[in-house]
């Protein structure tokens, strides 16, 4: 799935399915002109609801989020985030509602929150 992030958080509701290998690729808007990842830090979280302290599923950069220093060009439109998870990662979770973050730090240490998944529903597939 390709996203363009221009307002923070853009809000998503995302169904994926137990077992399916998952990525999200962003084009991360900030101040007008595509966010600047040198230097930067990511968090990606699952969780069963926003108050809990442990996460089900945490990604960084460069285990599960690449931050493309030199964006991508896909369909001549310019993307900087991947965030990847994984079928194993998705089974250890199991199927239910949950919800989940990216958090991206800048090079000068300022964390912003570009999207938020409520929910994020992990469903059974029919092939298993």
């Amino acid at each position: 799935m390709t996203l363009s992030i221009d307002t923070s958080p853009e809000i998503l509701k995302i169904s994926w399915y137990l077992g399916d290998d998952q990525n999200l690729t962003l084009r991360y808007i900030f101040n007008g002109t595509l966010f600047d990842t040198t230097g930067a830090g990511a968090l990606f979280q699952i969780k069963e609801n926003d108050t809990d302290s442990t996460s089900l599923l945490q990604l960084t950069r460069d285990s599960g989020i690449t931050l493309y220093d030199t964006p991508i060009d896909i369909g001549g439109i310019l993307y900087n985030v991947r965030i990847d998870v994984s079928s194993a990662q998705l089974i250890n979770i199991g199927v239910g509602s949950f919800v989940a973050d990216l958090q991206i730090t800048d090079s000068l240490g300022k964390i912003k929150t570009p999207l938020r998944i409520e929910p994020l529903n992990i469903t059974q597939d029919v092939s298993r």
